[in-house]
């Protein structure tokens, strides 16, 4: 269970792409459960349906909010994510080329022997 008084503010550990999806998806469920309270608000028989279209508009401007913050940060977020992938790279390339070096040493060592 999250208990929000033990995140802190560290704002690296946000996962900017995950956040992104998760508002896209639920913008579209959100859309979809509002079309479906307009259908029923336009039949004669129609439910009470102001909890839930206070409830979804309160969500919808949250994830507003959440995307405004996604902007205006997008340069911090992206200058944090920035060194990882370079080190990622590097230590790839670094890997490959060592493991390349010791099976070409390998082979030296083979065609030496004969």
């Amino acid at each position: 269970m999250l208990d929000i008084n033990t995140i802190d503010s560290d704002i690296s550990k946000i996962d900017v792409m995950q956040l992104q999806r998760m508002i896209s998806m639920e913008n579209k469920i959100f859309e979809d459960m509002y079309r479906l309270i307009l259908y029923d608000n336009s039949q004669p028989n129609a439910e009470n349906n102001n909890v839930v279209k206070a409830y979804l508009q309160s969500q919808i401007k949250a994830l507003n909010h959440i995307e405004k913050l996604i902007n205006k940060y997008q340069s911090v977020l992206d200058e944090l994510n920035k060194p990882t992938k370079i080190v990622e790279k590097d230590n790839t390339k670094s890997n490959c080329t060592k493991e390349n070096k010791d099976e070409f040493s390998l082979f030296e060592e083979v065609e030496e022997k004969q």
